[in-house]
């Protein structure tokens, strides 16, 4: 994970970012797809491995090469928690105002 520090007003606060890999599903052709992946071993039953954990694999490796051709991955980087969308403007406003009260002394 990366932290940047993001100042706002007198205060600074640390906000955390991630950085994920996705892939771009624009990049992909789906009829090129189908028509890589038919002639792949994938879908020759006669290169099939014998167990289980073998096959995962194997579709694994087959089709994660198949992907890279098409759509490759690509790094972003994104907010760790961007928190809730619906908390925003009056209610973080209601919250602000309640920190300061907190804060300040009684008499």
């Amino acid at each position: 994970a990366v932290v940047s520090t993001q100042s706002t007003g007198t205060r600074s606060r640390k906000k955390r970012f991630v950085t994920i890999s996705r892939r771009n599903p624009r990049d992909l052709d789906p009829i090129e797809l189908l028509a890589r992946v038919s002639e792949s071993e994938l879908c020759k039953p006669n290169t099939f491995p014998k167990t289980p954990d073998e096959l995962a694999k194997n579709y694994s490796l087959h089709l994660t090469e198949i992907m890279d051709e098409f759509a490759p991955l690509e790094d972003k980087v994104i907010p760790a928690d961007p928190g809730p969308c619906w908390f925003k403007g009056e209610c973080q406003a209601a919250k602000n105002v309640g920190e300061k009260q907190k804060g300040s002394t009684w008499e």
